[in-house]
């Protein structure tokens, strides 16, 4: 299956399908390697948008729906706004965090900063990964800041990973080491779902030519290239002319 084909629309909202396929390959190992966190985000998402398929088989695999979630009732579009408001004060909580894009945060305009972060930390409660990672930078960067990035990494969106990890790496100076570490581990779950990036500018000094395939790993996944421009190498000198050679 082509995961690359069906992630970008998954990740748009566009089609629930497509999050049940994703999710599906992620938990049997399909095209990437097994993962049951990101196949649970996966199907979580698309039962969260009515696909009765993909509910099923959370239930199947003993795996909690977002809060709200059923067979049938799709999250609201957030351009929606007032139904967004009725489905999120019914307990859909995928609807919280829709409700709180379309407040403002989506497009980064803190428009109705009190309600929209309130419906975040709604969607958050519910289980939605996304609503605690865009709540997580509407605060400080303190406890409750990495608090939020925890939970959206365990409920397995790859970014809040990522960024979890980078971050503290740069924070502790570390230096890329052979042995396995929590922060590489969380980059390399993050990859296993598409985003690649952050895994790959820690490794490009020692493994470069896995750096590059994991670039371009990001580029199958989400139709997206990061740009990169390899450093020059630095020319050898030229030899003297000084004095003839002794060869």
């Amino acid at each position: 299956m082509a995961l690359g084909l069906w992630t970008p629309p998954c990740l748009r909202g566009d089609v629930a399908a497509a999050c049940r396929r994703v999710g599906l390959a992620h938990i049997e190992g399909n095209g990437v390697e097994a993962d049951r966190i990101n196949g649970a985000f996966f199907l979580r998402r698309a039962c969260a948008h009515g696909d009765r398929e993909g509910c099923a088989r959370l239930t199947a695999l003993g795996l909690a729906p977002i809060a709200g979630s059923r067979p049938g009732l799709k999250a609201c579009s957030r351009a929606n706004v007032e139904e967004c408001k009725v489905l999120c004060d019914r307990g859909h909580r995928y609807s919280c965090f829709e409700l709180a894009m379309g407040l403002g945060f989506g497009l980064r305009l803190a428009v109705s900063p009190d309600p929209a972060l309130f419906a975040l930390h709604q969607g958050c409660e519910g289980g939605v990964a996304a609503a605690c990672y865009q709540a997580a930078h509407l605060v400080d960067r303190g406890e409750l800041h990495f608090r939020l990035l925890n939970k959206a990494c365990d409920l397995g969106l790859p970014r809040a990973c990522g960024a979890l990890a980078s971050w503290r790496m740069k924070r502790l100076g570390w230096a890329y080491r052979a042995g396995r570490t929590d922060e590489l581990a969380q980059l390399e779950r993050a990859c296993r779902a598409g985003r690649c990036g952050e895994l790959a500018r820690v490794i490009e000094t020692k493994e470069p030519i896995r750096a590059r395939q994991l670039r371009r790993r990001t580029c199958l996944f989400n139709s997206y290239c990061e740009p990169y421009a390899p450093k020059p190498a630095v020319p050898l000198a030229a030899p003297s002319s000084s004095r003839p050679p002794t060869w």
